[in-house]
């Protein structure tokens, strides 16, 4: 995704009204760290592809950065390699994040990696079920659509 849409969709989650939001990537940047400078805030930035996508939505709160390409430009960061978790490491992280009974019988390692062998990095950070209630592990390993905070979806 392009930053200027991370940027709108992080400021609406935030609580900025649509006809406040900024039309330029760097007003959205001053806008999103005005939004964030008082905030305890965990910013989880997943499956980055490059510095550029990342560097502006960089601000005083501590960032979580997933990426399969070492993002060298970001000079200032701790960089730590996680491997790719083998099957039975997969589901068992599955079962713990979710729980056996929405994990499911037949949970298998099919369904743990259908992401392509993800790495660990990326496969810790889905929600837990305490956080989203809806969150199965069937048919796929991906959060339900949920509809953002303001609008009108039910």
């Amino acid at each position: 995704m392009h930053p200027v849409t991370v940027l709108e969709d992080f400021l609406r989650w935030l609580g900025c009204p649509v006809q406040a939001m900024p039309a330029t990537l760097d007003q959205r940047q001053k806008l999103f760290r005005t939004y964030t400078a008082n905030r305890r805030l965990l910013l989880l930035l997943d499956n980055a592809s490059n510095e550029g996508q990342v560097r502006p939505l960089l601000t005083s709160c501590p960032t979580i950065v997933t990426s399969r390409s070492p993002l060298g430009g970001l000079t200032d960061a701790v960089r730590l390699a996680v491997d790719v978790l083998d099957d039975g490491d997969a589901v068992a992280l599955l079962v713990q994040l979710i729980g056996p009974q929405r994990a499911g019988r037949n949970c298998s390692a099919n369904r743990a990696t259908a992401a392509g062998g993800t790495d660990a990095t990326s496969s810790g950070t889905n929600p837990s079920q305490d956080n989203v209630p809806s969150w199965t592990a069937s048919p796929s390993l991906s959060p339900r659509p949920r509809p953002r905070p303001g609008s009108t979806n039910a």
